[in-house]
């Protein structure tokens, strides 16, 4: 308990010296250096938010002039340009009539002979009739001939004539009139029907009239017609460029067509038809503002460019601009502005999809600002550059806190550690001094008690109490011994005297030693040691008292009936000598620290076995000073297994050695 009083005393001595010299000015040395970083953070961040919203407005301004300069270049440009992959002009009348001229695609209830700009002269107008008549009532030589004239009088009629001329011949027997009719140059005539259409599609129905292989003949006018039909060479409402796109697709489809590859449908018709969608929803409010706007339906993402006509009769005029031509407009505007800024933007809408963005991956979004120049879409800041130093400096503090805490658990830890091995210590101390005290009063009390007899006068052999008492000596002496060894091994100052010496001679020697003990207790003592051992440098003495510290183990944990076996044998360049018993066993937990200097397994307790302690430590110290090694096997209720391998000399050749040439004893 003295001991123990002591180690505690001075654990916490300890910790709450380091605790209040070193632990708590750290400490608060860090969170005072944590505080300063916090703060300096947050007016950065202020600074940097104000210079945020600055780069909005005059990102803002240059939106909004890019914008403007587009909208006028492509409303000067309507109809000479042909229809881009990113642009979409269009204008939308009160009535309900959207129409988009680069793509001439209109929605809606129109006059269509208007739009596609056809207006017959009232002769051209009765030549029509009356050729459509004379055919009609099967008079088909006036017919021809009025088809003659009407070609002759209209241009743009001209294909139409030939077609129905055609039709006349093929209706009068002439077989493959029709075939003629396959020139490609048909998919990009500009004749029309009277009713407006393109003659190229009025082809295409009689050509689904041919037989298959004559219908071959016909795939690259088909072809060639659906380019000019995607191409917007002809004025179509979405209904009929829908039917003839569908169609022409069909036909080429077909097993029939040379080319009978399937063929995808219209991408720019189904974006006309997403941009109908997105402008007929807008409230009228805000279609007749000026205010750009960016709208998404589905995967169609789009910027509206609005423009009120001059009269509110006629409505309104716009550019819708796909995404990709967007971002790259918000490229060209905003770029400029964000070259050497220390943070980074970018664009995006309602639905939080980023249109343009020149933020690194995984950025976070830490400042938007709405944008004034187009409805939908919002500035999105990052934090500064310099807020990942700030943060650096800010986790570096959080670090040095971690490291204190860990410093004051280790130091716990270590006080604890520190507790229990001065606990331990006392204890084995006690149970060192008692053990040694047992040890030297055995033999003293014998001594004492021969020495009684003799004075008394009350012997029977005085040979025989000589050599009691010379026993007892021997042990006294072998005690003492021990723990002198044990000191100066301890101390570094032990010396081995290393000799040529027979392994077989040791072993007899401590065989002999500790035959009486093993004969009183019932254990018997047997050896098998392999012929033709060679002789190696030993110290004789440090070994002798190393085996005999093995076998006295051996027969104090072994019960009487059991017995007790020292092999030995050469091993490659070694020698291995083994003690292997039939006693009680070594407890698993045991097993690492049974060679410490004063442990002793529990189960000496138990069996109320004594000793120093020191046996084992001095076995290892020995083995080891010899240059070998020292292992155990052991289980519980099986008996131990102590295996000393000592290096051979190569001076020394291993000679073939026999394994049946045992000497036993007991």
């Amino acid at each position: 308990m003295r001991h123990l009083a002591a180690a505690l005393k001075f654990g916490w001595t300890w910790w709450w010296g380091f605790g209040l010299l070193i632990a708590a000015p750290a400490l608060a040395l860090a969170l005072l250096g944590l505080r300063a970083v916090r703060a300096e953070r947050i007016e950065r961040e202020q600074q940097v938010r104000e210079q945020q919203t600055q780069v909005a407005r005059l990102a803002d301004a240059a939106l909004a002039n890019a914008l403007s300069e587009l909208e006028q270049s492509l409303q000067r440009a309507v109809e000479p340009a042909p229809p881009q992959a990113n642009d979409f002009v269009f204008t939308f009348e009160p009535q309900g009539l959207l129409v988009f001229q680069r793509d001439h695609v209109w929605f809606g209830e129109t006059d269509a002979a208007k739009l596609r700009a056809v207006d017959w002269s009232p002769a051209t107008q009765r030549l029509i009739e009356q050729a459509q008549a004379a055919e009609a009532q099967g008079n088909l030589r006036a017919a021809a001939s009025l088809y003659h004239r009407l070609s002759n009088v209209e241009p743009k009629l001209r294909g139409w004539a030939e077609i129905c001329l055609a039709r006349l011949r093929q209706q009068r027997g002439a077989v493959g009139t029709l075939a003629l009719l396959d020139n490609p140059l048909w998919g990009r005539a500009e004749e029309l029907t009277p009713t407006g259409l393109p003659v190229a599609l009025l082809i295409c129905p009689y050509v689904e009239q041919l037989p298959g292989e004559r219908r071959k003949q016909f795939a690259a006018l088909l072809q060639q017609t659906l380019e000019s039909l995607r191409g917007g060479r002809w004025w179509l409402s979405y209904d009929e460029r829908h039917f003839y796109d569908a169609e022409l697709r069909r036909l080429l489809e077909s097993p029939e067509s040379v080319d009978a590859q399937p063929r995808a449908a219209d991408a720019r018709l189904s974006e006309l038809a997403a941009l109908e969608q997105i402008i007929r929803e807008l409230p009228p409010s805000q279609a007749a503002a000026t205010t750009p706007s960016f709208e998404r339906r589905g995967r169609g993402a789009y910027l509206l460019l609005w423009s009120p006509a001059k009269r509110a009769s006629e409505g309104f005029s716009g550019v819708a601009l796909a995404q990709s031509r967007a971002a790259g407009l918000s490229e060209t505007a905003l770029a400029p502005l964000l070259a050497g800024q220390s943070f980074a933007a970018a664009l995006r809408d309602t639905h939080g999809e980023l249109l343009w963005s020149k933020l690194p991956n995984e950025s976070p979004n830490a400042f938007a600002i709405p944008l004034r120049s187009v409805r939908g879409l919002e500035l999105v800041f990052s934090g500064a550059a310099e807020r990942g130093w700030l943060q650096r400096r800010e986790w570096l503090w959080y670090g040095f806190i971690l490291l204190l805490v860990l410093m004051l658990a280790v130091g716990l830890s270590l006080t604890a550690r520190v507790v229990r091995r001065e606990v331990e210590l006392g204890r084995l101390q006690n149970e060192f001094i008692a053990a040694v005290s047992h040890e030297l009063k055995s033999p003293i009390t014998s001594i004492r008690l021969l020495m009684e007899r003799i004075t008394s006068g009350r012997l029977h052999s005085a040979a025989d109490y000589h050599a009691a008492i010379n026993r007892e000596t021997d042990r006294l002496e072998r005690l003492v011994n021990r723990l002198l060894e044990a000191q100066q091994i301890q101390a570094g100052r032990r010396q081995y005297n290393f000799v040529p010496a027979s392994l077989r001679a040791i072993i007899e020697t401590a065989i002999e030693e500790l035959h009486p003990q093993a004969e009183a207790k019932g254990v018997r003592l047997e050896t098998q040691i392999a012929d033709g051992m060679p002789e190696l440098p030993l110290d004789k003495l440090a070994l002798t008292d190393a085996l005999e510290n093995l076998l006295d183990n051996a027969i104090k944990y072994s019960p009487a009936g059991t017995r007790v076996m020292v092999t030995v044998q050469a091993v490659d360049h070694t020698v291995r000598i083994e003690v292997c018993d039939e006693g009680t066993g070594i407890e698993p937990g045991d097993l690492p620290r049974i060679f410490d200097r004063f442990y002793r397994a529990r189960h000496g307790d138990q069996h109320s076995v004594k000793g120093t302690g020191l046996g084992l430590a001095l076995v290892k110290a020995a083995v080891e000073a010899h240059g070998g090694t020292v292992a155990v096997e052991s289980r519980p209720g099986q008996g131990s297994r102590f295996a000393l391998q000592l290096p051979i000399k190569p001076s020394k050749p291993i000679k073939e050695v026999a394994h049946d040439g045992a000497h036993s004893g007991s």
